[in-house]
């Protein structure tokens, strides 16, 4: 499975974005195609091979005849995605960016989402940049997309709604959840709209494992600075076929509560976000019987998730520590029994291939046409098993 990796070590745009996808081998005739089914007068995708502290990168650029972009509100970008001739899933993937920019904005200016017009973002140039990416990736065939911590800056720099802190309000309030790094450099390392595209996009890896094939490099206008003012796309396959990322596990011992409380507890975790929740009896110092409850979640999530521990719980501190996983890939597709539709998860990797019905759809379909759970079952792996494509 192909993955790509966005190495954010000096910010990230929606220019940057789409000047790495075309660096790691898309090409921008077919970009172009692309912007083409937007109906937007007089677009042209322009290129050119730029240096940055003497690395090559690749600087995009849109014209336009608009030479005093309006204002649009949210509803006015949509009309023009919805109005092209874009691929359905391709519109959704944009217009969902596009929705992350806006309840940002909505935020940050105490707004309704229907009153935020956008000034920057709602530009040609940036509506180019966020569809450019979206299909950009998908035309390198990248099924899972990762993303290093966004970097951010600081200082203080004019725009439309006057002087404003870095980094931008917009943009903090859309990587709420995703882990970033601040430094003093004065200027903006991160965009609004680059922010948009990869917390949208990507899930946060600290590092890779990838077999890479192409790397990539999109250049920012800033030329001087203190690193080179680029983005590096690192496209290639997961190590032996493997999916892999990073988790927090949280640990805690408890042996002054109820049965009932760690139920609600583990209930209450996973509707959080919890990826998993388990609970292991323990015998603890004074021959006291308790549990051991362990919580896995994305690392993004582990500070929300501590906090509901400590305090719906009697515990007084936690453990944390990292983990890697080895995954194999998922995808979940819809069957037809005699008995009636069922998810079938599918999972691959490598040279492992295999497939299980979703439990609760099993007990759904039994429970309806009057048959016992492993008849049900039976039917969705024989059905299952018919599926050709990707899982044989």
């Amino acid at each position: 499975m192909k993955i790509g990796y966005l190495d954010c070590f000096a910010g990230a745009a929606g220019d940057m974005i789409v000047g790495s996808i075309i660096d790691a081998g898309c090409e921008p005739e077919y970009l172009q195609s692309q912007l083409d089914r937007l109906n937007l007068p007089g677009v042209k995708l322009v290129t050119e091979t730029v240096n940055r502290h003497s690395l090559k990168g690749i600087s995009v650029r849109f014209q336009s005849g608009e030479t005093d972009p309006p204002r649009r509100n949210l509803v006015a970008i949509e009309n023009i995605l919805r109005e092209s001739t874009l691929a359905t899933h391709l519109v959704e993937k944009t217009v969902a960016i596009f929705r992350r920019i806006g309840q940002a904005e909505a935020k940050v200016h105490g707004l309704p989402l229907e009153k935020i017009h956008f000034h920057e973002v709602g530009a040609v140039d940036a509506i180019c940049d966020v569809v450019a990416a979206v299909v950009g990736f998908e035309k390198l065939g990248i099924k899972k997309l990762y993303s290093s911590a966004i970097l951010l800056g600081s200082g203080i720099i004019k725009s439309a709604h006057g002087m404003i802190p870095l980094p931008a309000p917009a943009t903090q309030e859309i990587v709420r959840g995703f882990p970033v790094r601040r430094i003093d450099s004065g200027v903006e390392m991160t965009t609004p709209t680059g922010a948009a595209i990869i917390v949208e996009l990507a899930q946060y890896a600290p590092g890779y494992e990838i077999k890479a094939e192409n790397i990539g490099y999109g250049a920012g206008t800033r030329a001087g600075a203190d690193r080179p003012n680029l983005l590096r796309l690192i496209v290639g396959s997961a190590q032996a076929g493997w999916e892999t990322d990073e988790v927090t596990i949280i640990e805690t011992n408890i042996d002054d509560t109820t049965p009932q409380l760690i139920g609600f507890l583990q209930n209450r975790l996973l509707e959080k976000g919890a990826l998993d929740v388990y609970v292991t009896p323990v015998l603890m110092k004074k021959n006291r019987p308790g549990f051991l409850l362990s919580v896995i979640c994305r690392r993004q999530d582990d500070e929300r998730l501590s906090e509901i521990i400590l305090r719906d719980s009697s515990t007084a501190g936690l453990r944390l520590r990292m983990e890697k996983r080895r995954k194999l890939a998922r995808e979940i597709k819809e069957v037809q029994t005699e008995y009636g539709k069922v998810r079938i998860k599918f999972l691959s990797g490598g040279d492992v291939s295999k497939f299980s019905p979703e439990y609760e759809d099993i007990v759904k379909v039994a429970a309806a046409a009057g048959v016992s759970f492993a008849k049900a079952h039976q039917a969705a792996m024989q059905a299952a098993g018919k599926i050709e494509g990707d899982f044989p």
